[in-house]
């Protein structure tokens, strides 16, 4: 009996320090996946492309029966299109509105928009009702100035 006791507590050491092996390798393993997820989780940030990073985009007058500030505009991220004085592009003109129009860069694009003026916007010879995108070569007319867009 004494051989038998003997090797139940070689037996009792034995799985005491198989248990605590197996814990240490579990806390092993979650330390490393969380590690891992932690690392991957990183979010690297980069800067958001503005439209000055790509090839800057312009309107250039077609027609035109009240002078302009200059023949080419150079679109900014936000280009507001009116008679009043506050606006990027101004059209000295009755038939155009204080704020008419205004062209935006998001979605990695131009966008046009008529701010409900009283005359409309068109592009293309079609009244816009809506934001609409901008294509090279798309006319725009504002009263009786017409813009090329140039991308």
């Amino acid at each position: 009996m004494p051989g038998k006791a003997l090797a139940m507590a070689i037996a009792g050491t034995v799985l005491q320090y198989t248990l605590l092996l197996l814990l240490y390798y579990f806390l092993f393993r979650v330390v490393k996946i969380i590690y891992l997820d932690l690392q991957s989780s990183k979010i690297t940030t980069h800067a958001p492309v503005q439209p000055a990073e790509l090839k800057p985009a312009k309107l250039r007058v077609q027609a035109a029966s009240v002078q302009l500030a200059q023949p080419v505009f150079e679109l900014a991220e936000t280009t507001s299109i009116g008679r009043s004085d506050a606006n990027d592009i101004v059209i000295n003109e009755a038939y155009v509105s204080h704020e008419h129009a205004c062209i935006n860069f998001y979605k990695q694009q131009y966008w046009l928009a008529d701010l409900n003026s009283t005359n409309g916007t068109f592009v293309n010879g079609q009244r816009i009702t809506e934001e609409v995108p901008l294509r090279s070569g798309d006319i725009i007319k504002i009263g009786s100035v017409s813009f090329k867009f140039e991308r």
